[in-house]
């Protein structure tokens, strides 16, 4: 959920986690931790809820020894001090059947401008993806926002826009995960997703695909005769 107006900025994100498999605790470690990035010196980061409840219906809280900070992982090549932090959040009452609870918001202490690209397909299978703007005043006039949504061969996943008092609502249900192929081209190629800016220059960029006519057709011909290659 993000919300500009002449006053400021934020983002508020909340997610709930079913842990189903033994792959999500081992080959995918990052599901029974949580990591967050912000930069304290122009963002403040409240966390408003962290727990676990477990399959009897058990409701574990955090540990407060489970919150770790950090130098974020991503940015272990920048030259210099950047005074970037991420929050490791180590999730309690782990068990196969828990469904792990996350809210947090990130205010911007400087600036009423939010931009974002928001691939929808996650490593995991999504049964609901939920994304809301709210704009106001100058940031309402300067929002641009371009829903890349229909992807020749993307995952799969149905959609519909929310007509609310919201500026923008969309909501995806029963999105598949996204491909992990070495030889598949990058995800943001090749999936939906989400652009949107609030700044009067834009700094991300709002394009869209153009599908390459000889490329359907190739994709086309190799549907109808060889489901395998296709």
């Amino acid at each position: 959920h993000y919300v500009a107006n002449d006053k400021g900025s934020s983002i508020n994100y909340r997610k709930e986690l079913t842990i189903l498999r033994n792959r999500a605790l081992t080959a995918y470690a990052d599901k029974g931790e949580s990591f967050i990035v912000w930069n304290p010196a122009k963002q403040e980061l409240k966390i408003n809820e962290c727990y676990t409840i477990q399959r009897d219906g058990t409701r574990v809280e955090m540990n407060p020894m489970g919150y770790v900070e950090q130098l974020p992982s991503n940015c272990e090549n920048c030259d210099g001090y950047n005074h970037l932090r991420e929050m490791a959040i180590v999730h309690c009452g782990m068990e196969y059947g828990c469904t792990i609870v996350l809210d947090y918001t990130i205010t911007n202490l400087e600036s009423n401008n939010l931009s974002d690209c928001l691939i929808i397909p996650q490593d995991c299978p999504v049964k609901k993806y939920e994304i809301i703007i709210d704009a106001e005043g100058v940031a309402k006039d300067n929002l641009k926002v371009n829903a890349v949504l229909d992807v020749t061969g993307c995952p799969k996943s149905s959609y519909q826009s929310v007509s609310d008092n919201h500026t923008y609502h969309i909501v995806f249900s029963n999105v598949q995960q996204q491909h992990n192929d070495y030889y598949m081209p990058n995800v943001k190629e090749f999936s939906p997703m989400v652009v949107f800016s609030t700044a009067s220059a834009i700094s991300t960029p709002i394009f869209s695909f153009e599908p390459i006519k000889e490329a359907e057709d190739l994709i086309a011909t190799c549907h109808n005769d060889n489901p395998l290659k296709f």
